[in-house]
C-alpha cells in the first residue's frame, strides 16, 4: 500500500513541479510581490530582479506587512508613524527603488489587509481588492493555454490568494513561489510561525488547500544560509557606481541592522533566476491542509548567490572578501 501511495504521489507531483524556467540563455520572467518597507532584504531582491540579465521582472507589486508590533509599540524602523500604512510604505519604496534603478516596470498597489477575518477565512468572508490583484488576474488570463505566470511572493500571500478567490480560473496558469514558514527537512514537520505567514495565514492556508496549484516554498531556515556581513557589504556598495547602491547602503542603518543580515528575499529571487543554485524537492503539505504536497527549496548555494549579487552592482571589491 505504501508503495502504491508513493507512486500516486509522485505522479501527481510531476504535474505540479515549479514552472519558472526559461530557454537556455533566456531570462526567467516573473512578477515580484514584495512588502518592501518591511525590512532590508526586499530591496536587495528588487535590485537583483532588475539588474540580473537572467531575470525578467514583469511587475513589482506592493504588499502589506500588518502586524501587532506596529499597533502595540507604535513604531517600525525609522518611519514616521503618523498615518503609517504598511502597504503604502511598501509602494513608496518600490517606486523609489525603480527610479534609482532606472527601470520602467509596472508597480501596482497591493491590498492593505488580509483576506477574511482574524479567526479565519471562509466562503463569503471579506476579500480585499487592489490594482495589484487585478493585474495578476489580467496577466494570467492573457497567457496562451499552456503558459504560466510565475509570481514570487516575499511578503504575505494576500494579493495572490485574493486573485485566486476572485478568479479561480487562473489557477492552472499560476506558478507561485513563497518565502516563508519553517520546515524541518529531516522530520518533515511544518511550522507556520514565520513573519510572512503570520501576516496573512488565511491566505497561506487557502493556497495550501488548492490541490492543482503549482506552489513552491522556500522556508526561512533555508533562506537563512544567505547572510551578508555589514563590513563586506559596505565595502562592496561603496565600490559600486550605481545610484541604487546608496539606497541599499542607507537601508542598513534605517532598519537598525547589526553586523550581519539574512537576505531571505534575495535568496528566493536568485533561486528562481538561477535554478542551478537551489535544490527543490516535493514534500507532503502540512497535514491540516488539503493539498497532497508542495515543492520545497531544501538547499541553496549561498556563496554563488552572494558573489553574483555583488557582480550585478558592478562592485569590484575583492578585498572585501576578507571582511565579515
Amino acid at each position: 500500500m505504501r508503495v502504491l501511495l508513493a507512486a500516486l504521489l509522485t505522479s501527481l507531483l510531476a504535474s505540479l513541479l515549479p514552472a519558472c524556467t526559461a530557454e537556455a540563455g533566456e531570462p526567467v520572467p516573473f512578477v515580484l510581490d514584495a512588502d518592501t518597507a518591511n525590512e532590508m532584504d526586499d530591496m536587495y531582491a528588487v535590485a537583483q530582479a532588475v539588474l540580473d540579465p537572467h531575470a525578467d521582472l514583469l511587475m513589482l507589486s506592493s504588499a502589506h506587512f500588518n502586524n501587532t508590533e506596529i499597533i502595540t509599540k507604535g513604531r517600525w524602523h525609522g518611519y514616521d508613524m503618523d498615518g503609517f500604512v504598511p502597504v503604502l510604505a511598501s509602494q513608496a519604496e518600490n517606486e523609489r527603488l525603480l527610479l534609482a534603478l532606472g527601470a520602467d516596470v509596472p508597480a501596482p498597489l497591493g491590498a492593505d489587509e488580509m483576506i477574511g477575518y482574524s479567526w479565519g477565512y471562509f466562503d463569503g468572508a471579506p476579500v480585499p481588492d487592489a490594482p495589484a490583484i487585478d493585474a495578476i488576474i489580467e496577466r494570467a488570463r492573457a497567457l496562451p493555454d499552456g503558459d504560466v505566470l510565475s509570481v514570487l511572493s516575499v511578503g504575505p500571500l494576500t494579493n495572490v490568494a485574493a486573485a485566486l478567490i476572485q478568479a479561480p480560473d487562473i489557477e492552472p496558469k499560476l506558478d507561485l513561489w513563497f518565502l516563508g514558514t519553517k520546515y524541518d527537512t529531516e522530520r518533515r514537520v511544518w511550522d507556520k510561525n514565520s513573519f510572512n505567514a503570520r501576516n496573512d495565514v488565511n491566505a497561506l492556508d487557502f493556497l495550501l488547500n488548492r490541490e492543482g496549484l503549482r506552489f513552491t516554498i522556500m522556508p526561512g531556515m533555508v533562506a537563512e544560509q544567505l547572510m551578508f556581513g555589514r563590513a563586506r557589504s559596505m565595502a562592496c556598495l561603496a565600490a559600486s557606481d550605481l545610484p541604487v547602491a546608496s539606497v541599499l547602503r542607507d537601508r542598513w542603518d534605517f532598519v537598525g541592522a547589526g553586523a550581519e543580515w539574512t537576505m531571505w528575499d534575495l535568496a528566493l529571487t536568485l533561486a528562481v533566476a538561477h535554478p542551478e543554485w537551489a535544490s527543490v524537492e516535493a514534500r507532503p503539505a502540512p497535514p491540516e491542509n488539503t493539498a497532497p504536497a508542495v515543492n520545497v527549496v531544501v538547499d541553496i548555494d549561498e556563496d554563488a548567490m552572494e558573489a553574483h549579487f555583488w557582480s550585478l552592482l558592478g562592485a569590484d571589491c575583492p578585498a572585501a572578501r576578507a571582511l565579515p
